[in-house]
């Protein structure tokens, strides 16, 4: 376990305060559960949406993306009546199944997951299958039984689009700075995925939407060797070693998992001096992006923007899920709810803060 223990202490964290308004939401939230459904005469053991209790599982309490999900996901299980119990693993993978067991133990019927743990996700079908659970429901990362033959249904964001996003912002800075670009340099988690790695290859696929295309030798895989919460110093010290490398370059763009690897980016480039050589693009509109964004906003021109994930609306699309699998109304697990990211240049920071804090304190 200690390979798992330290991806685990290194997981990706994500993530985002976000904001959703009217004119900015993502997708529509997933269909409301047909609650008529479970209707029977008198005495049928069908159930009824209020006899469900979801149990979620938590990777972290003090990551402020996981803390948008968790209130989300009270607000909308309160609202359809239904029950809700929740534990912490606090990303160590030894607690995920104990705590996925104590919450089946507490009544709850749906597991939703979020430890962005591939490795151990399909453990957790297989047990809640067990243990005559109705399923499990896994955030941000796909889980599958180790045989292959079962999995939990997905809910998460749209991680090619989230891709496409960066590289079209990309190619449009090249546009408007009259640049070509040289390289492109690509920060990636291998534990988390090839479903979230497409967050950073879509970003060759939105460059070339806009005409700007890329030989393989100008492109440059750099994997984070974990999932999150140091990865300000391994994405700084990653690439403070590709800038000595390439000292001539005069025009690289980074894409890389989370604002927290690109925060390391940019100070790289800072310490550097070579920031006016860089074309940052980012996903989660996270704490570190927000706060250069108000104290330096001339950063932009480096640090282009980041992808906005709304991990607050979450609860939106799980708990209606969660629903439909425990009535009966979705059988198929190969089932995955996206909702579709937006692109949140530097510049729209405040506006985009404002809009988040209207819809959260609706909590």
């Amino acid at each position: 376990m200690k390979k798992l223990t330290l991806i685990a202490i290194i997981v990706m964290i994500g993530i985002f305060a976000l904001a959703a308004c009217a004119n900015n939401a993502p997708a529509a939230p997933a269909p409301a559960p047909d609650t008529s459904a479970p209707a029977a005469d008198a005495g049928s053991d069908a159930p009824a949406v209020s006899d469900l209790i979801v149990g979620y599982n938590e990777g972290a309490d003090y990551i402020e993306f996981f803390q948008n999900v968790l209130g989300g996901l009270r607000f909308e299980a309160a609202q359809n009546g239904i029950g809700f119990v929740m534990v912490t693993s606090d990303f160590n993978p030894e607690k995920i199944i104990p705590n996925t067991e104590q919450l089946l133990m507490q009544g709850a019927q749906v597991i939703v997951d979020f430890n962005v743990n591939a490795e151990i996700g399909g453990n957790i079908v297989d047990v809640v299958k067990q243990r005559g659970g109705a399923g499990v429901i896994s955030i941000d990362v796909e889980y599958f039984t180790a045989d292959g033959t079962d999995q939990a249904w997905f809910m998460g964001i749209n991680n090619q689009r989230a891709g496409e996003l960066c590289g079209e912002a990309i190619a449009q800075a090249l546009v408007d700075q009259d640049r070509e670009l040289e390289y492109l340099v690509l920060f990636f988690n291998s534990e988390n995925g090839d479903l979230v790695k497409k967050r950073m290859g879509g970003a060759i696929d939105g460059l070339a939407s806009k005409g700007v295309n890329l030989t393989d030798a100008q492109i440059e895989w750099i994997d984070m060797g974990g999932g999150g919460s140091d990865t300000t110093l391994v994405g700084r010290d990653k690439f403070s070693a590709w800038l000595t490398a390439h000292p001539d370059v005069r025009t690289v763009a980074t894409v890389a998992v989370n604002d927290e690897t690109t925060n390391g980016i940019y100070a790289a480039a800072e310490t550097a001096n070579r920031t006016q050589d860089c074309l940052l693009a980012s996903h989660n509109v996270s704490e570190q992006f927000k706060e250069l964004a108000i104290s330096n906003p001339a950063a932009g021109t480096t640090w282009l923007g980041s992808v906005a994930y709304h991990p607050e609306m979450y609860g939106e699309y799980v708990i209606p899920l969660a629903i439909d699998i425990f009535l009966g109304v979705n059988t198929d697990p190969t089932t995955h709810v996206l909702m579709d990211p937006e692109w949140i240049p530097m510049a729209e920071v405040a506006a985009y803060m404002e809009a988040f804090n209207a819809y959260v304190g609706r909590w």
